[in-house]
C-alpha cells in the first residue's frame, strides 16, 4: 500500500514539473538568477561591464562581449525593482548596409528555428521592393516604421526570443538585435508587486 501511495506521489510530482517551471537561459545562464549573480557569470564569460544606469522601472546593466561568434556585442541586462531580470537584449555590431544586416538576421533566424522549431516562430518581414534601390530610402522606411524585419520565438516555458533588424544613428547603421525574456521571473515580479499593494 505504501509503495502505491509513493508511486502515485512520484507520478504527480513528475507531472507537476512542467517546462513552464523553468527559466529562459542566455549563454547557459538562467534568467532566474538575481541580476548581480547573472552579471558576475557573464563577466566570467569575458563580458566587460561598461555601465549601470539606475532608472525606474528598470536598471540597465550594459556589458560588451562576444555573442554567437560576433565580437563587440552590446548586452543590456534589464533588472526590475525587485532584483529580477526582466530581459536581456543583445545588439550586434552595426552593419554598413541593410543587405549585410538582412543576411546576418536570416542566419540567426535560421539557427533559432533549427534550435527551437519552426512552429514556435512567427515572422513579420516587410519592405517595399522599390525602396531597395537606395540605402537612404531603406533607412527612412525603417525610421518611419514602414519597413520591419522581426521574428518572435515562443519558448516552451512561456518566455520568448525576439529577433529584429534595427537602424540606429548612434550605432552608425543597421544592426541585428535579439531579446530574451523569462515569463517566470516576470510572473514572480508581478506577484511581488501585487503583494506590495
Amino acid at each position: 500500500m505504501n509503495r502505491l501511495v509513493l508511486s502515485l506521489l512520484a507520478v504527480l510530482l513528475l507531472f507537476s514539473c512542467t517546462p513552464k517551471d523553468t527559466h529562459t537561459e542566455f549563454l547557459g545562464i538562467s534568467l532566474g538568477e538575481p541580476a548581480k549573480v547573472f552579471i558576475d557569470k557573464l563577466e566570467q564569460k569575458d563580458f566587460t561591464h561598461l555601465d549601470t544606469d539606475r532608472g525606474r522601472p528598470f536598471t540597465h546593466h550594459m556589458l560588451v562581449g562576444t555573442f554567437s561568434g560576433a565580437a563587440g556585442c552590446l548586452v543590456d541586462v534589464m533588472e526590475n525593482d525587485y532584483g529580477n531580470i526582466w530581459s536581456v537584449d543583445v545588439t550586434f555590431p552595426s552593419s554598413l548596409s541593410f543587405e549585410d544586416a538582412k543576411s546576418q538576421y536570416q542566419d540567426i533566424k535560421e539557427s533559432l528555428v533549427k534550435k527551437y522549431g519552426k512552429t514556435k516562430a512567427t515572422s513579420k518581414e516587410r519592405i517595399d521592393p522599390s525602396l531597395l534601390s537606395s540605402e537612404t530610402e531603406v533607412i527612412t522606411a525603417f525610421q518611419s516604421e514602414e519597413a520591419e524585419y522581426k521574428t518572435t520565438i515562443n519558448l516552451k516555458n512561456g518566455g520568448y526570443i525576439y529577433l529584429s533588424i534595427e537602424y540606429y544613428d548612434f550605432m552608425g547603421g543597421f544592426c541585428v538585435a535579439i531579446s530574451y525574456t523569462d515569463s517566470l521571473s516576470n510572473y514572480t515580479s508581478k506577484e511581488k508587486m501585487s503583494n506590495d499593494l
